[in-house]
């Protein structure tokens, strides 16, 4: 029996699923509380952590995983914290910008500097793998993908599968607050983010290095994103053009736009661009 902290999220749904995948039996607690843990006696521990994660300040959002990491180090397991990168999925956020105005708004800087990220779907991956090894005490496992990538590298990424150009837009550290506001978060929960995105881009928020196990996973940026455009299009928000072949699934044949419209509801109009 393993149990899953976090199940309802994208790293905790993804180990569940792996594990599930293997033939094991998965149970789920709400949250990562030592009393939990206490009273659970699990045979080990595996908790999503953060690159970074072991600086005691200038985290912003972060620092909930270090003190997570603190907190359950005292617990009498065999535990296994796994620093993941930044995740590759925060590009969801890019989707609509980059398919309607060709660019995206970068708050990491500057813009050619290549940082580690991760798909979730490779985290939850490695937490299966980890809960079915056996080992003793403490291990904080670092996590990347196949490649390290700058935003410029996004940008790039982006247009190749949209099939447009898109670039790379920096927004002035003076316009984060507001912008935030603007998307809903709240004017005193700005900080937070603002802390963290300073972090990243100072490099004081980085791998730790010594003292841990790295790992690099598989999935590619562009994997990511074609499955960020094909979600995008597929739960009815837009419909956008084919990429030169690059995203394939269509539902009616002779229609050049990648979308969820069936062959009597697609009104897109045809060219002669083929949907094979």
């Amino acid at each position: 029996m393993y149990t899953v902290m976090g199940i309802t999220g994208k790293v905790g749904g993804a180990t569940a699923r792996a594990l599930l995948k293997a033939g094991k039996k998965v149970r789920v607690v709400a949250a990562a509380l030592r009393q939990a843990l206490d009273a659970a006696r699990p045979a080990k521990v595996v908790a999503l952590s953060s690159v970074g994660a072991h600086r005691p300040r200038g985290l912003g959002l972060i620092t909930q995983c270090y003190i997570l990491e603190q907190e359950i180090k005292t617990v009498p397991l065999p535990k296994a914290f796994i620093r993941a990168a930044w995740f590759m999925e925060n590009a969801q956020w890019d989707v609509a910008s980059a398919r309607d105005r060709g660019e995206i708004a970068s708050f990491l800087a500057p813009l050619d500097r290549p940082y580690p990220m991760v798909a979730t779907g490779d985290i939850g991956e490695l937490a299966a793998q980890i809960l079915q090894e056996a080992w003793t005490g403490n291990r904080c496992i670092e996590l990347e993908g196949p490649a390290r990538y700058s935003q410029l590298n996004v940008a790039k990424t982006f247009s190749r599968l949209l099939n447009r150009t898109v670039t790379a837009k920096p927004v002035p550290r003076a316009e984060w607050a507001a912008l935030f506001e603007t998307q809903g978060t709240q004017a005193d929960r700005t900080a937070p983010r603002i802390e963290m995105l300073e972090g990243f881009n100072s490099g004081w928020i980085a791998f730790e290095g010594t003292g841990t196990e790295h790992f690099r996973s598989r999935r590619t940026l562009e994997e990511v994103f074609q499955d960020l455009l094909r979600q995008e299009a597929l739960i009815g928000k837009s419909c956008l053009p084919r990429s030169q072949g690059v995203l394939k699934v269509c539902q009616l044949s002779g229609c050049p736009w990648f979308c969820s419209a069936s062959a009597s509801t697609c009104s897109h109009p045809r060219t002669a661009v083929s949907a094979s």
